[in-house]
């Protein structure tokens, strides 16, 4: 398992980018609604390699949860 973060929820940097096709990595778990975690973020994981299909989400139904 890797863990990367968003710098500000809106983009993945390259150095992110980079670490997810060093490592492999093929799915991916977003932690964080829509507005903390943008789809831009989902946009680029599909654009460097990650299928739609295996790109998830875990949010809350507030800022809370």
């Amino acid at each position: 398992m890797l863990i990367l973060l968003a710098d500000n929820g809106q983009s993945l940097n390259a150095d992110v980018l980079s670490a997810l096709k060093k490592c492999g990595i093929k799915k991916v778990i977003i932690v964080g609604g829509k507005f903390a975690v943008t789809e831009n973020v989902e946009n680029q994981l599909i654009k460097n390699g990650i299928a739609k299909g295996n790109i998830s989400r875990i949010a809350g139904s507030t800022e809370v949860e």
